[in-house]
């Protein structure tokens, strides 16, 4: 979901999708709450910049996208940051070789940004800034 521009309207067309009862899971990347601008500028922006992502959300931004939207609270936000993090070290070891870096070059700034972006969510992971959560929401039933 974090490559998707309209978020709001997401959860809104989810709703209308789902059948009463019906559960929505959300596993996505998360900017931390209350990041200072340092922080934005170092941890967050070059990982939307390498991704291609529109700004990153927070957890809570996206309960109250699902509040707003008329779904409720199956399960709270778990953030799962730790388990997944170990991913990106193992990514960035993969992406040190020379001539992937030099093909990244050829391709100019968006490939070269793309293999900058594993750096910075490492950095994120390790400085609580970028997060990693999954979330479950559901519709309301015929009866609530």
């Amino acid at each position: 979901m974090s490559h998707l521009p309209d978020k709001k309207l997401f959860f809104r067309n989810a709703v209308r999708l789902l059948k009463p009862d019906g559960k929505l899971v959300i596993a996505d990347w998360f900017k931390a709450d209350d990041l200072t601008t340092a922080q934005l500028e170092a941890d967050i922006k070059p990982i939307e910049d390498g991704m291609l992502l529109p700004p990153l959300c927070t957890q809570s931004q996206y309960v109250q996208f699902a509040k707003d939207a008329a779904l409720k609270i199956f399960s709270e936000p778990l953030d799962i940051s730790q388990n997944v993090a170990k991913t990106w070290d193992i990514s960035w070891s993969l992406v040190q070789s020379p001539a992937l870096w030099a093909f990244a070059f050829s391709q100019g700034r968006d490939a070269i940004a793309f293999l900058q972006a594993f750096r910075a969510m490492r950095r994120g992971y390790a400085n609580g800034t970028f997060r990693y959560a999954v979330m479950v929401f559901q519709k309301p039933g015929k009866h609530d």
